[in-house]
């Protein structure tokens, strides 16, 4: 269950992909926390991009979780 809450938040999965140093700190672009390069070696809307990408895929994999999840439920029931 705890793994689906960290997945549903998605902010610890950006922040563990990212390959950059950096603070954990919030955005108000984003409009959410995330890991802002200490160093700039890219543009920082790219890294703010990818870090909202890591978001949406981790969130995108817990509904898909969830949803498979549901379905073998539901699947495996017996109804009398």
């Amino acid at each position: 269950m705890w793994i689906l809450v960290l997945l549903l938040d998605g902010d610890y999965v950006a922040c563990g992909s990212t390959g950059w140093k950096g603070d954990y700190v919030f955005d108000a672009e984003l409009n959410r926390s995330w890991c802002k390069p200490t160093e700039v070696s890219q543009n920082e809307g790219e890294l703010r991009d990818l870090t909202q990408k890591y978001v949406h895929d981790s969130q995108e994999t817990v509904t898909l979780l969830w949803t498979k999840s549901r379905e073998t439920e539901r699947g495996t029931r017996k109804v009398m």
